[in-house]
């Protein structure tokens, strides 16, 4: 049997609803409480505004939305704002085609950089792609300190995937135009 390939697609804004129950699946996998989910209920909301507005990309298998990722901002450091994984497909190569194309959209868009405020338990899947801790992002909630890690990964050409854009297309390509695929069997982590 072919092992099921991972496609990486330009976010439309009628994936919205689906982008925010990914995130909030994916947040509320790492045990956290749920009224830590409802505070953070903005942060996970994605918007169609902000899906047209932004470097939001989704991974498909199968015909069926699983994870995506959004990059904001503008060179030469730009921002992984948003990365998430339905939880019934953590650890089978999703993340690490979507982070590979993150770098490879911000290079394409002339980035040298990506800055990732990560959720310390993603901390250890960002340091296996590559990236390093510079810092932390400290703030206070239900009266404990939260510390995230504050990550940065350099972005070079050569990161690209098969398949990869060339810095020549627009960032403002129409949804679905632009597309990456990755075996998910080849893919690791």
């Amino acid at each position: 049997m072919a092992a099921a390939e991972v496609r990486i697609l330009r976010a439309r804004a009628s994936h919205a609803a689906r982008l925010t129950e990914i995130a909030h699946a994916a947040k509320s996998y790492w045990g956290y409480p749920a009224h830590w989910i409802a505070l953070w209920r903005n942060q996970l909301t994605m918007t169609p505004t902000f899906v047209e507005a932004n470097e939001v990309w989704v991974a498909e298998v199968d015909g069926v939305v699983l994870g995506f990722l959004a990059l904001t901002g503008a060179p030469p450091q730009m921002t992984l704002d948003h990365m998430w994984v339905m939880p019934v497909a953590i650890g089978q190569g999703i993340g690490a085609a979507m982070y590979r194309h993150a770098l490879a959209r911000a290079a394409a868009l002339g980035a040298r950089s990506i800055e990732i405020e990560a959720d310390p338990n993603a901390e250890a899947f960002y340091a296996r792609m590559g990236a390093q801790t510079v810092g932390e992002v400290a703030y206070m909630i239900d009266g404990l300190r939260r510390a995230l890690p504050l990550m940065e990964a350099q972005v070079t050409p050569t990161l690209a995937p098969v398949g990869a854009l060339s810095g020549s297309l627009p960032s403002t390509a129409p949804a679905g135009a632009l597309e990456t695929v990755l075996p998910a069997a080849s893919l690791g982590y």
